[in-house]
């Protein structure tokens, strides 16, 4: 059971995992990428930690346009930056060290590929004893061509897998 601790508000910062060009389409992709936008924005705001993560393999090598954030994310340059090569954002990179630097043991995340990176990453922090927050309409993931279990009974499988066990759902 996740439990907060009234600390943890303070330290907090925002991880959008995967919101680059070559992971499209997403499901609801609009929606999802101004609902992005809007917590970015609130977390500039509030002087608050954003940390952008990219996945970098064959099909999104580093550099090239497919690699690149999509447009309209609301990066600034005191934004954190982190590469990764592996589904677990926390898997030999630095988003530890950043997030230590930074004093956040709360997490609110979001982005793209629910079914992989953004549960690997979820999990992983919740081994690493974070505060996992999510707000709604800010995750997403590919419609792969073929695939058996409709996209939208994906989605709430996952939510419901999370909700209440990993992370904290909240309002906005």
């Amino acid at each position: 059971m996740v439990t907060e601790r009234a600390d943890q508000a303070v330290h907090k910062a925002l991880i959008v995992i995967d919101m680059q060009v070559g992971v499209s389409p997403l499901y609801h992709g609009d929606d999802v990428r101004s609902r992005i936008r809007e917590r970015v924005d609130t977390f500039h705001r509030a002087n608050k930690p954003v940390i952008f993560v990219q996945h970098t393999d064959e099909d999104l090598p580093l550099g090239l346009p497919q690699w690149q954030l999509v447009a309209g994310l609301g990066q600034q340059p005191s934004d954190f930056y982190v590469r990764k090569t592996h589904a677990d954002s926390f898997y030999h990179t630095n988003l530890t060290d950043v997030l230590t630097s930074v004093d956040a043991r709360t997490i609110e995340i979001c982005g793209a590929e629910i079914p992989y990176c953004l549960d690997a990453t979820i999990k992983a922090a919740f081994d690493r004893e974070y505060h996992i927050e999510l707000a709604h309409g800010t995750v997403s993931m590919t419609e792969p061509v073929g695939q058996s279990i409709p996209t939208k009974l994906l989605v709430e499988h996952y939510h419901q897998v999370w909700d209440g066990r990993f992370v904290t759902y909240i309002e906005d």
